[in-house]
């Protein structure tokens, strides 16, 4: 597997769109310690650390500078002139590295630094580009836009967003189900809930459940677990736990650490209490595998208690069984949860995964749709 840029190549690609403001009195905040920070993909305490190299070689300098939309001066940092040759040269040799782009169809393309222009749907910067390949060297063009995009750069709160998609399988095609998928979003958005989402076997919860997550990419911290046969409760706590710890909250984990039984109404309170101020997204699959007390009643008390909150946390489940493991309604008939179940596709959106069918009639599709 070929690695991604070093974090000191990212922030030389970074400093060079920028070189022109080394003797300019206001600078961009792109320039700060933050801007390097959501350039790059670091945490701002890491700066210092990550650029200390680039300085001693001469190749940087920092200074206190008026820098715009902060109120005042911060510590700024800009590229010398043996700095721009390096970033200059530094860029000569990425412009041939290779990733895969999934464009707006939905098709994978092989592409370069240097020629990504011509398969993105809007111009990128390389540093920006490799910010949003995954580990694949993937980048989804379909969960990004311009806006989005200058969202991230203008953060000024140090809380990265946190993905963690277990074995959530790539997509390759999507058909239908949008106006399912619209409501679920509609209602994540809406307020803190939870959402069950039954259906039968090979129906495409799993994929609804990726496609689902696409759409709050960048947007929330994302949690994916599949639950298996042989696991418990423990398996989905520590997911959590381990996630939660790279979001930077250890309540959890320390929780599970010293009880090896954990009660589920003080679970549920304390991972609605580390999810305060933290938009986010869990995606529990093939729900139906398990069959655990203590899972089912943190479930279920993590459900009643995002009851009127505010916080944008969201929690779905997928699962073949239809009986009711979530309470719908509170002691005072409040809705605490949803249920969607998944029938079968539209008859436009089942006739699309028939491909190797060019030639097929009307009556040929009715006979095998129904």
């Amino acid at each position: 597997m070929i690695a991604k840029p070093g974090v000191q190549e990212k922030v030389l690609l970074h400093l060079l769109d920028y070189a022109d403001f080394k003797e300019k009195v206001e600078v961009p905040f792109a320039l700060s310690q933050m801007g390097i920070a959501n350039a790059v993909a670091i945490a701002r305490s890491n700066v210092p650390r990550a650029i200390s190299g680039l300085r001693d070689q001469g190749l940087l300098v920092e200074r206190q500078a008026h820098v715009q939309g902060v109120s005042r001066k911060r510590k700024a940092y800009f590229l010398t002139d043996a700095g721009i040759l390096a970033a200059e040269e530094t860029w000569g040799r990425l412009r041939e590295f290779q990733f895969r782009c999934i464009n707006v169809d939905g098709e994978t393309l092989s592409t370069s630094l240097g020629a990504a222009h011509e398969v993105l749907p809007f111009t990128m910067r390389p540093v920006d580009i490799i910010r949003y390949l995954d580990d694949n060297l993937i980048i989804d063009a379909r969960s990004l836009s311009e806006d989005l995009i200058e969202r991230d750069l203008s953060k000024q709160v140090e809380k990265q967003l946190v993905t963690s998609l277990g074995d959530l399988p790539r997509l390759r095609h999507f058909y239908g189900r949008e106006k399912e998928l619209d409501n679920m979003v509609n209602l994540l958005d809406a307020r803190a809930t939870t959402l069950m989402i039954p259906g039968i076997a090979g129906i495409g919860k799993t994929t609804i459940a990726a496609k689902l997550i696409e759409r709050f990419m960048h947007r929330r911290n994302l949690l994916y677990h599949r639950c298996q046969d042989w696991e418990g409760s423990r398996a989905l706590f520590e997911s959590l736990a381990e996630w939660l710890l790279n979001i930077g909250d250890s309540s959890f984990a320390d929780y599970l650490a010293a009880t090896p039984v954990p009660k589920p109404d003080d679970a549920a309170r304390i991972l609605i209490d580390s999810l305060e101020n933290t938009p986010t997204l869990i995606v529990v699959d093939d729900f139906h595998k398990v069959s655990d007390a203590i899972l089912f009643q943190t479930i279920q008390s993590m459900t009643l208690g995002l009851l009127g909150s505010e916080e944008s946390i969201g929690l779905v489940i997928f699962s073949r069984s239809f009986k009711p493991v979530v309470p719908t309604k509170d002691a005072e008939g409040r809705i605490t949860s949803l249920v969607l179940p998944l029938d079968g596709l539209d008859s436009d959106s089942a006739r699309n995964l028939l491909t190797g069918f060019e030639d097929l009639s009307t009556e040929q599709w009715l006979h095998i749709h129904g």
